[in-house]
């Protein structure tokens, strides 16, 4: 007989059972921890942010960028670097692969713009798909002393020329010609025939004409181009007598407006109406037309000189309708400079001697000897006047400058005596300020380019 006692100990051990089950179950059903995090890409910058440096420079620091997938540095990926560009039409670009450690670098050319530059970075997967971006900025401040490279000038001037308001022009090497307003520090492109156009000469023609002398891709060869509107729209004038393969060695236009051009195997030819027409000027007998006439000068009462190409020097008193030939002191006649102060003649070599004159070129006096050293070293390639001195360009010292003859300063070398520049190939110019300007080479990472000093 089953007793109240018995059913009461069977219902116990039966719900501890269910109890005991219940606690299996739920220690069996414990969720799921949850995955891992998916990692993410990062771009970290390194060196290069909130730095400050001058306009026109590259950066003293690279811009340097670590990207990573989590913690794991992803090499061998495409890393952009897009800084902005002086024409402020598209950026300037540059790439490189990371390395093993995820490190890219890229240099940062500050434009003329004042004030805060930006960069923007990005970085790649190995699809060559954009996985994050970042940026950097710098702080572009303007100079104060010393050498600069001009702000926005893509290659070295080949020609000046400053109009009496102050603004500058400039005649480059395969690039448009470029202003200035602010003493050559900033430039600006000017419209002209073509792009990829060097511009050897400007000249004054008018209160808002000019001529230059140019090579173009439109062009044989160095041609005349005329504009009526201050550089906005430009004419090429054709030459005295058109000839395949014929070249210009000497061009200027004179205070009274003839313009003179030597040409190659035709002589010397002058026009009165800025090159729309032309008349072959008679030459003495004897004189060499097979190669052009160079350096053509005009001094402060309106006489001209002109060398042959054998370095032959003729004088006209007529503005260029007729020529005498004179005695020179050199076979290897350089470049001529006629004083505007004292009317003087100077006359540079390829053999290191400058002469001058006080006699129209009829006599001649060595005022200038170069120290003995390499032919290349020594010869004098180009002399102007500036602000009371003289200034000559020379294979070894680069620009000098002189007041007297007596004594010389080297304003483009270094403190170890290297010539960085005043190089022949490039212009040198001083600006109604007091500014110089000159091309060359200074060392980094900048190429060949035009220097200014506000104050040398």
């Amino acid at each position: 007989m089953v007793t109240s006692q018995k059913v009461a100990r069977f219902i116990l051990v039966a719900l501890s059972g269910l109890a005991l089950g219940s606690c299996e179950k739920k220690e069996e059903e414990a969720p799921v921890p949850p995955p891992p995090p998916t990692p993410k890409y990062t771009l970290e910058v390194l060196k290069g942010n909130k730095q400050v440096d001058t306009i026109g420079h590259v950066a003293h620091d690279s811009v340097v960028v670590r990207f990573r997938l989590g913690g794991k540095p992803l090499r061998y990926h495409r890393v952009r670097f897009e800084a902005g560009a002086c024409d402020a039409a598209s950026p300037i670009i540059s790439e490189i692969g990371t390395s093993r450690a995820g490190r890219g670098g890229g240099l940062w050319h500050l434009t003329s713009q004042e004030g805060q530059q930006r960069m923007r970075i990005l970085a790649y997967d190995s699809l060559g798909a954009v996985r994050i971006d970042t940026f950097v900025t710098a702080t572009a401040v303007r100079p104060t002393r010393g050498w600069h490279p001009a702000a926005c000038l893509p290659s070295p001037a080949l020609s000046f020329y400053q109009y009496p308001t102050g603004r500058l022009l400039a005649g480059l090497a395969h690039n448009y010609p470029h202003y200035s307003d602010d003493n050559g520090q900033t430039w600006q492109p000017l419209p002209f025939v073509a792009r990829n156009s060097s511009i050897y000469k400007i000249m004054p023609a008018g209160p808002n004409e000019l001529l230059v002398w140019a090579s173009t891709p439109q062009s044989f060869d160095r041609e005349i181009y005329y504009s009526a509107d201050n550089g906005q729209t430009w004419q090429m004038r054709r030459r005295g007598t058109p000839a395949p393969g014929q070249e210009y060695g000497a061009v200027h236009y004179t205070r009274a407006g003839r313009l003179l051009v030597g040409a190659s195997y035709d002589g010397l030819f002058y026009s009165d109406d800025k090159g729309l027409s032309w008349t072959k000027a008679p030459m003495p007998v004897g004189a060499f037309n097979v190669a052009p006439f160079h350096h053509l000068t005009e001094d402060a009462e309106g006489r001209l000189y002109v060398f042959d190409f054998n370095s032959r020097l003729y004088r006209s008193t007529t503005g260029g309708t007729s020529w005498e030939l004179l005695g020179v002191p050199s076979d290897r006649g350089t470049d001529l400079l006629a004083d505007p102060a004292t009317g003087a003649l100077y006359l540079t070599t390829g053999y290191g001697d400058i002469f001058r004159s006080a006699t129209q070129g009829s006599s001649w006096q060595r005022v200038y000897q170069a120290p003995e050293g390499t032919s290349n070293s020594r010869v004098i390639y180009s002399i102007f006047k500036a602000g009371g001195a003289f200034y000559f360009t020379q294979g070894g010292p680069g620009l000098v400058r002189t007041p007297d003859f007596q004594s010389f300063t080297y304003p483009t070398r270094f403190a170890n005596g290297a010539a960085w520049g005043g190089r022949s190939e490039y212009a040198s110019f001083v600006t109604a300020s007091g500014a110089l300007l000159t091309g060359g080479y200074r060392g980094g990472y900048l190429p060949d380019a035009t220097f200014y000093n506000l104050r040398p």
